[in-house]
């Protein structure tokens, strides 16, 4: 599976909120020693969408499978709880397959299963404690999404939509559905119209 994912600069604020809680591409949260705030991994690019796979005209394209990573007591993850459901269920009759990553370490299937149930979310958890997929994927926060293709190429990763502007500011209305976007595209044998967006979310804690 390739590795793909913009650099994004990390700006570090220190304020009163959960620690935990950090802004990927925009800013770090959480009143704490420095010695206790974790360095972002850096993304690896994205093949530009010249290079993004496409099918022929007429030919059958292939389903991807999608990896949402999510954390059981991230704010973010858990918010977007229904929009995943909604779109594990619209796009679940299509082939697509679906991947629940849990990138905490120490978390056990039984606790990931426990989750998953209470939000609805479908589809087998995968256990990602010592982050290996996420650093694969070039993924560092939740909530964040990653489409593949069966071969392993990175159709797109980011955001699942534009719902925030930046940490703790909504827009009135979301205008920009990155994944669907994209799952729409790969079930045309199209490359994705935006390849890689910089999520906000709770920052994946190191193994």
């Amino acid at each position: 599976m390739e590795a793909f994912g913009g650099l994004f600069s990390m700006k570090k604020f220190r304020m009163k909120i959960p620690a935990s809680l950090l802004v990927a591409g925009i800013i770090t949260l959480g009143s704490v020693p420095a010695s206790a705030t974790p360095t972002a991994p850096s993304r690896k690019a994205v093949p530009s969408s010249k290079s993004a796979p496409s099918q022929r005209p007429g030919a059958r394209a292939t389903p991807p499978t999608v990896y949402f990573f999510v954390q059981r007591d991230c704010p973010i993850s858990n918010a977007y709880s229904a929009e995943i459901s909604r779109i594990q269920a619209t796009y679940a009759p299509r082939g697509i397959a679906f991947r629940m990553v849990y990138p905490e370490p120490g978390l056990t299937l039984a606790q990931a299963r426990g989750h998953a149930k209470a939000f609805g979310y479908r589809g087998a958890p995968l256990l990602d404690g010592k982050r290996r997929l996420a650093k694969k994927l070039g993924v560092i926060v939740t909530p964040e999404v990653a489409v593949t293709t069966p071969g392993g190429m990175v159709l797109y990763c980011g955001a699942i939509d534009n719902r925030y502007v930046t940490f703790g500011r909504l827009r009135a209305r979301i205008t920009q559905w990155y994944l669907k976007d994209a799952l729409d595209a790969a079930l045309h044998g199209k490359p994705a119209p935006i390849r890689q967006t910089p999520p906000i979310g709770c920052f994946i804690p190191a193994p």
